[in-house]
């Protein structure tokens, strides 16, 4: 039991720090597009706009741990190594559609840096 809720307090702080993660790589790319529409068109924009497809990745990792932290069946600590690996693949990337989008997000977002950073720390902490 203390195995399972660690695992899920684990997987909900990746989570969220992939989100302030994806929420700054997000403003990046806003602004690399000059994009100044409503959070709606942002949504679409996001989903069908070629120019945002390196973010995908990040926002399928996302989604992926918040169903399973949804599902009320308790998660294995294979399931738990599985989301901390596929999380490192993707920060550690060296090259890449998200690789490049990242590197370049970090010359003028500082802050995305930090971001990542945390990330990794909740990332390694799950393992």
């Amino acid at each position: 039991m203390t195995t399972q809720v660690s695992q899920s307090t684990g997987l909900d702080h990746v989570s969220k720090a992939l989100q302030a993660v994806h929420k700054h790589l997000l403003t990046f790319q806003t602004e690399q597009t000059g994009f100044n529409g409503s959070p709606l068109q942002l949504f679409d924009r996001v989903t069908k706009d070629g120019a945002f497809a390196w973010l995908k990745p990040l926002r399928d990792t996302i989604v992926s741990i918040d169903q399973r932290l949804a599902d009320e069946k308790p998660i294995s600590d294979e399931e738990t190594k599985a989301f901390g690996n596929q999380c490192r693949s993707l920060l550690d990337a060296k090259s890449g559609l998200f690789r490049d989008g990242l590197n370049a997000a970090y010359q003028s977002h500082p802050e995305a840096i930090l971001a990542v950073a945390t990330a990794r720390k909740s990332i390694e902490a799950i393992r």
